[in-house]
């Protein structure tokens, strides 16, 4: 049997308990990808170093454990990070933070006037089922605008073409829903095949597009994370999929999570 997941039981919660949920699973999910993504750093490349007065913006941030655990073992405190996302809700208590990172409401959409030219870096994670393609030029733009020149962006997302939920026969079902979501909210599939051609439009130079390792998911202590990781975020867009008319009940859902659980458990899944 699997392990228990955050969002197994989300629908139907009192706020206060839906927020401790979402920031359980938003917290895994970051030390899922900080481990087998970042290799243990808030910069990927090793050849963008920060000036001592350096100023990082970090969008979306959320629970944002970058601020309170790569921070102080990586960057220096004479550096300035700015963490933004659209809600305080999942913001850290100020006391946990390192007195270099500053928290704010705002939306990479539109950040304020006066970060013009601003910072040195900017990041951003795991926003490509949220943002239309539209929002993405906007988002890049609002980057090009607020980085100092020969500043530096980067950007870290899944590969929903290349994710293969399972070699087995619920793979082709689970995708069809996922892709049904994404085509309803007008999100591209093919994020990272666009993302080098939007930001040279906006004005960026020299983009790469770099691959994290395959992990095989439910075998090894990596896979069991794996499997955690995508369980939650599969469980987390079920009340979308439902209101999209995609699903006629959440028994046909969970049904084929079931089926996805079972085959996992063979190590036939794909992260």
């Amino acid at each position: 049997m699997l392990p228990p997941t955050e969002h197994s039981s989300l629908h139907g919660c009192p706020q206060q308990d839906r927020d401790k949920l979402e920031h359980s699973r938003l917290t895994r999910q970051f030390w899922f990808f900080h481990k087998n993504l970042n290799q243990g750093r808030l910069i990927y490349d090793e050849r963008v170093v920060l000036a001592p007065d350096g100023v990082v913006l970090e969008s979306a941030a959320g629970t944002d454990p970058h601020t309170r655990y790569l921070v102080p073992r990586t960057i220096p405190p004479s550096v300035t990070i700015n963490a933004i996302d659209i809600s305080t809700t999942l913001f850290p208590d100020p006391s946990s933070t390192p007195p270099n990172v500053h928290f704010s409401q705002n939306s990479i959409l539109k950040v304020p006037d006066s970060w013009t030219s601003r910072f040195d870096f900017a990041s951003q994670k795991l926003l490509a089922g949220y943002l239309t393609t539209s929002q993405w030029r906007l988002v890049i733009s609002e980057f090009h605008r607020v980085l100092k020149p020969g500043g530096h962006i980067q950007l870290c997302e899944i590969d929903w073409n290349s994710w293969k939920m399972s070699k087995g026969p619920s793979d082709e079902p689970s995708r069809a829903y996922v892709e049904a979501l994404m085509l309803k909210r007008n999100l591209p599939e093919d994020i990272l095949m666009l993302l080098p051609s939007l930001l040279e439009e906006c004005g960026f130079e020299d983009a790469k597009v770099e691959f994290g390792r395959s992990i095989t998911i439910g075998i090894g202590e990596d896979g069991i994370e794996a499997l955690r990781v995508s369980l939650n975020g599969l469980l987390r867009m079920k009340h979308g999929i439902q209101v999209a008319g995609i699903i006629q009940s959440e028994e046909e859902y969970d049904s084929l999570i079931s089926s996805l659980q079972e085959e996992w458990d063979q190590g036939w899944g794909l992260i």
